[in-house]
């Protein structure tokens, strides 16, 4: 009988009273690990950090200390921090050599497992036997209307990522992956100028296409050496942004809530 979210809170502490001897399979944390890219390396045991952040800066953050092996907590109140957004992960290590966060999230398997050994009990009633046949009907139509074999629906509006963060570092991906240029004169990749500005998407440009060296202006060109182009970055998808950057993307959730006692 509860009405939003207020005032109600599940009494954990009677279940855990109730059920002294009962272990819990299921923890409210993760445990990683930060370890080299190429594990060839030999490495000396030490300490590292990790920080855990959102992608709302008002949130706030929050440094992780691994122990000696690398190996660390999210614990909930990290994925509180992240309710209705994402919790990210990142190893605050040298670039080189490169270190990896790996995550050991089993919960899943863990519940599968609990899942098959658990036998349901259902109460006794009286099934009435039903004809359950399943019924075709064939499709009539009037002289008018025209049968499809298939219809495909397809959105024109680009791709958005779930979290606007992402799509910052998105942006900012697009840039550093691309080097052309638009030149003072107009020119996409001009040859003679060398140098310019970040193209804009979706912009018309008239692009240098050839890989011949013309010199310095006013240089002469063949038709087949330029071409007009609307100029689009590459499409990176989530698990390349979060590679790029190396972050780790978890879901967060809600903790201990209140709910409205009517």
């Amino acid at each position: 009988l509860t009405q939003g979210w207020r005032r109600y809170i599940w009494n954990i502490e009677n279940l855990k009273e109730s059920h002294q001897n009962a272990k819990p399979f299921l923890s409210d944390s993760l445990t990683g690990v930060v370890r080299l890219q190429k594990s060839n390396k030999k490495e000396e045991p030490k300490s590292k950090i990790v920080i855990a952040f959102t992608g709302d800066s008002l949130r706030g953050k929050d440094m992780i200390m691994t122990d000696n092996f690398g190996k660390f907590n999210i614990s909930a109140k990290h994925f509180k921090m992240s309710e209705q957004s994402y919790l990210y992960i990142k190893p605050m290590t040298p670039e080189k050599p490169k270190y990896i966060i790996n995550i050991n999230d089993n919960t899943f398997e863990t519940l599968n497992k609990k899942r098959t050994a658990l036998t349901l009990n259902y109460p006794n009633s009286k099934v009435t036997e039903q004809n359950t046949e399943q019924q075709n009907f064939d499709f009539v139509s009037s002289e008018k209307t025209n049968k499809l074999e298939e219809i495909q629906i397809k959105a024109k509006k680009k791709k958005v990522f779930r979290d606007k963060y992402l799509s910052t570092l998105d942006s900012l991906a697009k840039i550093n992956l691309v080097n052309d240029y638009v030149a003072p004169c107009g020119t996409l990749n001009c040859p003679a100028c060398k140098t310019g500005t970040k193209p804009i998407e979706g912009k018309t440009y008239s692009a240098w296409v050839s890989n011949r060296d013309p010199g310095p202006h006013t240089y002469y060109f063949k038709a087949e050496e330029k071409k007009t182009i609307t100029y689009q970055y590459p499409k990176l998808t989530e698990e390349e942004i979060l590679k790029k950057f190396n972050l780790i993307m978890l879901k967060g959730y809600y903790g201990k809530r209140e709910f409205y006692n009517p």
